[in-house]
């Protein structure tokens, strides 16, 4: 007797969704319009541009669209619209992304020592000043002592497809080590500096220095700073890119990772790597560390439409 009620609890529950699919459905037609997206759905980046809507839009373009296949309706609720960054947050240095922070750090007026502590980077202070060297002004002496700290900050970009589109924001992390992750949750992103090859690199910290008592800081030191790991790309046939994690030029120091300090300002914007676990997997890889563990990735450039485009026109 169980087994027939519940056959025939699960037979009317399938009947009722499939109501609701075909009334759905009846609804969507009854507007006459495609339910091709033409400017995401076509294969030629020149048709795809001329197809896509020449508004300024603050709304992910997926839920523009879904707006315009569905009958007249009083009101339409999707998720919240997009943020747009690109009028009050910081911009790239040609303009064509935008970040987040929020106002309030995360760690704030931490001293450099306890945030090469807590992010188990040695060698912070002297990436701080090596960057610090690069620009006009510099003594060869520290003028900080402690910094603002973020975990995560966000990118936002233009779509490849119509510039006046403002596209959802992307999340990068850069969290300490903690015990769930022992080696940090640190994201990638493709950096692209002014007159610079694009690199893929590991953001590792998130910081602003904060001058010590009585001192200046240089211009390049008031700005939102990213600690990062360098990978350089091994193989770069057409169909993907394979990467691998750089390790340092000098022969002293050949077996440690290769980092610096750059401004936030160099992101282009943020990417996927897949690692390459070789004709075996490590048993010791898991979702905590397959950044770290491994030494070879492929860049992935299909994570979605935008990001295989933008990586196309790169190129």
């Amino acid at each position: 007797m169980g087994g027939t009620l519940s056959f025939r609890s699960s037979e009317y529950w399938i009947t009722q969704k499939g109501r609701r699919m075909f009334d759905l459905y009846t609804l969507l037609r009854s507007s006459s319009n495609s339910f091709v997206n033409m400017a995401i759905a076509s294969e030629d980046y020149k048709c795809a541009v001329l197809l896509a809507d020449h508004e300024v839009m603050n709304t992910d373009p997926r839920f523009a669209w879904i707006s315009s296949i569905l009958p007249l309706e009083t009101q339409i609720r999707g998720a919240c619209p997009v943020q747009n960054y690109f009028i009050k947050g910081i911009l790239s240095n040609e303009a064509s992304a935008a970040f987040h922070l929020t106002a309030l750090p995360n760690q704030k007026q931490l001293l450099l020592e306890e945030t090469s502590a807590l992010y188990g980077l040695k060698d912070l202070v002297g990436a701080l000043l090596e960057y610090s060297s690069r620009y006009p002004g510099f003594t060869g002496t520290p003028s900080f002592s402690a910094a603002h700290v973020w975990f995560k900050f966000r990118v936002q970009l233009h779509s490849v497809f119509d510039e006046s589109i403002i596209m959802p924001s992307q999340l990068a992390q850069a969290y300490s080590p903690s015990k769930e992750f022992p080696w940090g949750n640190c994201d990638t992103v493709l950096l692209a500096g002014q007159g610079k090859d694009p690199y893929v690199v590991q953001v590792q910290a998130v910081l602003v220095p904060i001058a010590s008592h009585g001192v200046s800081l240089l211009p390049s030191l008031l700005q939102p700073l990213l600690y990062i790991q360098y990978f350089k790309v091994i193989a770069n046939p057409s169909d993907h890119t394979e990467v691998k994690r750089m390790l340092h030029g000098n022969p002293q120091r050949q077996h440690e990772r290769f980092r610096r300090i750059v401004p936030l300002a160099e992101v282009a914007q943020a990417v996927e790597l897949i690692p390459l676990y070789g004709p075996t997997k490590d048993p010791s890889i898991n979702a905590t560390n397959s950044l770290e563990v491994p030494t070879c990735f492929l860049l992935n450039c299909y994570s979605d439409k935008e990001v295989y485009c933008s990586m196309l026109v790169d190129d």
